[in-house]
């Protein structure tokens, strides 16, 4: 029995190279790659959408949770574990490299946002499939740790002139994301007030609701209201182009693997959302402009 827990000790010795955080990391963002490419297939070629908000419907919603308190408890883990990261004993590689703890503290002020302040100005029409929000919760873990964990015990390997550029270009994405997103939700504040007043009264609200209604669908998604104006004049998604715009710039200012993973997986999760809402415009409002892309501006 001794000799098989010396052998059992020694194999761990010899292999613990394998075990150790750096590689855990490393496989992680590897990991997330390849779970960004799987996402990307099946929902850009498989045609298979998202279980959330407009296509929450698409899968059975028998277990289904608030989608104000889905959110809040699937994002809440990426903020709370990178604040651990900036706080805890490992925040002592941070004085030597405050580059790091910058991007840190920029991708826990994100997920600070994202689940306890824009949460609270939604207003969800329906729940969402519980299935939808822990894998949320599985992600946002993931991720946390990933950024927590990689950033505060590895060099940045981006250049003076790349760090700078991506966090201007981090600030860029970031201003696009959020006014789209509150922009939104603008939108769904008037719609809901419009149904509660109904059609109005008088000649001048008879022609405003007439002006809406040339916009509007005709049938089941006749409570949307089509947006116009700033970027939403370029691309159906401004919200999702300003998001993954955000994460590209946080990955070229640090030039790490695990930065880049959350990047690209950002970008195969988005980008069919937006072609899917995209045609959802396209097939449900009258005069659509046909100048407008569904993602990137001017390209597609």
């Amino acid at each position: 029995m001794s000799s098989i827990f010396q052998m059992g000790l020694q194999y761990y010795h010899d292999n613990s190279n394998w075990l150790n955080e750096p590689f855990l990391v490393t496989f992680l963002a590897y990991f997330m790659i390849i779970s960004g490419a799987i996402t990307f297939s099946v929902e850009q070629f498989l045609k298979v959408p998202a279980a959330y908000g407009r296509f929450a419907h698409t899968f059975s919603t028998q277990f289904s949770i608030n989608s104000k308190v889905g959110w809040i408890v699937q994002e809440a883990p990426s903020f709370i574990i990178a604040v651990y990261y900036l706080s805890s004993a490992e925040s002592r590689f941070f004085n030597s490299n405050p580059r790091n703890r910058l991007l840190l503290m920029l991708f826990s002020l994100h997920y600070f946002h994202r689940s306890f302040i824009f949460p609270m100005f939604t207003k969800p029409k329906r729940p969402n499939p519980f299935i939808t929000h822990v894998l949320g919760f599985i992600f946002c873990v993931w991720n946390g740790y990933l950024q927590g964990a990689s950033l505060s015990r590895n060099e940045l390997s981006s250049s003076s002139t790349f760090y700078y550029l991506g966090l201007v270009i981090f600030w860029t994405g970031a201003i696009i994301n959020i006014k789209s997103d509150y922009y939104l939700i603008s939108l769904r504040t008037k719609r809901d007030r419009k149904i509660k007043n109904g059609n109005g009264n008088g000649s001048g609200d008879n022609e405003k609701t007439k002006r809406d209604d040339d916009y509007a669908t005709k049938s089941r998604t006749s409570d949307y209201i089509m947006p116009e104006g700033g970027f939403f004049d370029f691309v159906s998604c401004p919200n999702y182009f300003g998001e993954t715009l955000e994460w590209f710039g946080y990955a070229l200012a640090s030039g790490c693997i695990g930065q880049w993973a959350f990047a690209f997986f950002t970008f195969a999760n988005l980008a069919p959302r937006a072609v899917q809402y995209h045609q959802f415009y396209k097939t449900n409002f009258k005069n659509y402009p046909k100048q407008r892309k569904a993602y990137i501006p001017f390209v597609w």
